[in-house]
């Protein structure tokens, strides 16, 4: 027992040794591992933080690899330092700054601003203390970027985009006295993506400089709304000739559909060249015009059944800018919306249908029943003891294979041959042809979205009924 208690003690006293012992040679290392002052506290006596920002850096080593990387975390410490203070002051700085309501600037401008932060030449920028640790392996750098130089720097480029934009807008005011719309508008929407892409840079500039910069008001978005929606709204089409004819369906109006285009300027009312107008039964679309050098757009009608209430139907002619926002060219849609209408004689043919060819019976059914309603659209309707038949041939071709994600698919070209036969004399009056794709797991399903795909022509069709009706 006095033994073991011997030994217990002796090896306390050892283990308080070696614990002494490394705790010495632990306190020795953090007294000469030392982090330099001027660091921790980011000061230098020549650089007040009233006209210098300062940042600080480190990073292991004590090559020169090191020194340019401490200098990058230094770099990146003022850029952290802009961020916050954009950051802070982008709330007020808004305020300050009114951007329109209705303009299409990217709603969130702090994440832009922080991106143009990241990509601004931090020009000026110096480094001003270097101290490379070889006890410690590691190296510290202190950069400083001068206020007053840098500031400046930034505005001057925001003056220069803003010189830019001011040219942009005089620009589009001269083109739009000319009426050239196209161009015109163009300029104008140059002129908003313009600012667009400035804005977060005079967010950044108002986040550190000591006042904010103020900009012009020919600039500021909602101006340069306010000019083109002004543009805009004096922009009308007439109706020139065309309107309240009398036709029938599947035959061309005897008169084109004709309008004008034009715009008001302090010129005078001038005319509008290459603008497109659209001509439409509710939302099908008939033909996209582009206006002559005199403003005019004209259009054959073929007469169809479609949107046609007790023999009379309506065609709607429109100026549309697919290339502005939806409230653009709802405005102009609103200011050049015009009606032609007419007047149909209500001579329907009949005929039976019959549906031949490829693909399952569910497919072929689904078609005849497109079909009918593409004849009644054009004047046609369905009695099993006419004597015109229209007989729909369906084809379909191998077209290969398509291996993707879902396997190999098989595709299938689907070809539609319709004819119209006077039975009583077995003879073929009209012909209507139509073509498709379908792609399957299996030939059969290929066949059969092929035919579901197929898109019925409705002009070669009413074409087609007009012969019937006038052999």
């Amino acid at each position: 027992m006095f033994f073991e208690r011997k030994y217990v003690m002796l090896y306390r006293r050892y283990f308080n040794y070696v614990f002494i012992g490394i705790w010495f040679l632990i306190g020795k290392n953090i007294c000469v591992a030392q982090i330099p002052q001027w660091y921790l506290e980011k000061k230098l006596p020549k650089y007040s933080s009233e006209e210098f920002w300062l940042g600080v850096g480190s990073a292991k080593g004590t090559d020169t690899k090191a020194i340019e990387m401490a200098t990058n975390s230094a770099r990146t410490d003022i850029a952290a330092q802009f961020k916050v203070r954009v950051s802070s002051q982008i709330q007020s700085v808004q305020k300050e700054i009114t951007v329109g309501k209705n303009s299409e600037l990217t709603s969130n401008i702090e994440n832009r601003t922080e991106s143009i932060v990241d990509a601004t030449e931090l020009v000026g920028l110096q480094t001003v203390n270097t101290e490379v640790s070889n006890k410690d392996n590691q190296t510290y750098v202190m950069v400083a970027l001068e206020k007053s130089a840098f500031i400046s720097f930034v505005k001057t480029g925001i003056e220069e985009k803003i010189k830019r934009i001011e040219q942009q807008v005089i620009s589009a005011k001269e083109f739009s006295m000319q009426a050239k719309i196209n161009v015109a508008i163009s300029t104008y929407l140059d002129a908003l993506n313009s600012f667009d892409a400035c804005y977060p840079q005079v967010m950044f500039y108002n986040g550190i400089a000591p006042s904010f910069y103020t900009l012009p008001r020919t600039v500021q978005p909602e101006i340069i709304e306010a000019e083109l929606k002004s543009y805009l709204s004096g922009i009308s089409l007439t109706i020139i000739s065309g309107n309240a004819q009398r036709g029938e369906i599947g035959k061309n109006l005897s008169e084109q559909l004709v309008t004008k285009a034009t715009v008001k300027t302090a010129n005078g009312e001038l005319p509008l060249k290459g603008v497109p107008i659209v001509f439409k039964i509710q939302n099908d679309i008939l033909a996209t015009i582009i206006s002559d050098e005199n403003g005019f757009a004209k259009h054959t009608f073929l007469a169809e059944a479609k949107g046609v209430m007790g023999g009379k139907g309506k065609v709607l002619s429109l100026i549309d800018f697919k290339t502005m926002s939806s409230e653009l060219r709802s405005l102009v849609a609103k200011n050049t919306s015009v009606k032609f209408e007419f007047t149909l004689e209500q001579k329907s043919i009949t005929c039976k249908v019959e549906i031949l060819g490829a693909g399952s019976t569910k497919a072929k059914e689904n078609f005849r029943k497109k079909l009918i309603q593409s004849l009644e659209q054009s004047g046609a309707v369905t009695d099993e003891k006419s004597q015109i038949l229209v007989k729909a041939t369906l084809g379909a071709e191998n077209s290969g294979t398509v291996d993707g994600m879902s396997g190999t698919m098989f595709t299938q070209s689907i070809s539609l041959a319709i004819e119209f036969i006077d039975e009583h004399v077995s003879r073929i009056i009209a012909t209507v042809s139509a073509t498709g794709k379908g792609m399957g797991k299996n030939e059969n399903e290929a066949i059969d979205k092929g035919i579901s795909s197929l898109k019925i022509p409705m002009r070669e069709l009413g074409n087609a009924v007009a012969n019937v009706r006038n052999p």
